[in-house]
Order: C-alpha cells, then structure tokens, then sequence
C-alpha cells in the first residue's frame, strides 16, 4: 500500500478544508463587517485541530503498518501538515500573550 489508509486522507482533507476556513475568515477584512466572528473562527480552528489530529494518528499507525515507503511518507506529511500548522498558531499566540 502506497499511501495513508482512505479514512486519514479524508480526515486530514476535511482538516485543511477547516484550517483554509480558519484563515479565510481571519483575513476576510476588518472584524465588525466579518459574517463569521470569533466563535465561528475558534470553532473551524478547534474542528481543523481535531480532525488533523485523528488523521495524524490513523496515518501513523498506517505508516508503520505498511512500512516507510517514499510515497506513505509523503502521504504521511499531507496528513500531520495540519496539526502542525495548528499547534505553530497556538505557541505563537501562546508566547504573543505570555509576553504581557
């Protein structure tokens, strides 16, 4: 088997969907003309987290099951992609608030 398992592809395309919505909305203008404000983007954020994070794991275990072929590798960093991304976004405003 070549690439990660087709529920980890679906999981982590569903969780680059919500992380585009996340940046989106963040960068549609400014935030009194928004249509999705900061509950909407905290949800798409949380969901794209989540998501990346389950097909993170089911890729993982694909990965080791099947071997470290260049094709699952790559296939493999479509799917934690997300999570980083997520987790990068959170350090960052972590530290931005932790300076204060």
């Amino acid at each position: 088997m070549i690439f990660i398992t087709p529920a980890a592809l679906l999981l982590a395309l569903a969780s680059w969907g919500f992380l585009v919505m996340t940046f989106v909305n963040l960068l549609s203008g400014h935030f009194d003309t928004r249509t999705c404000l900061t509950e909407c983007v905290r949800n798409y954020y949380f969901i794209s987290a989540a998501l990346g994070l389950a097909a993170s794991l089911l890729a993982t275990v694909s990965v080791i099951r099947s071997g470290f072929t260049l094709g699952q590798v790559f296939s493999w960093l479509f799917a934690v992609s997300p999570i980083a991304i997520v987790l990068g976004i959170f350090i960052i405003g972590y530290l931005g608030t932790a300076a204060h």
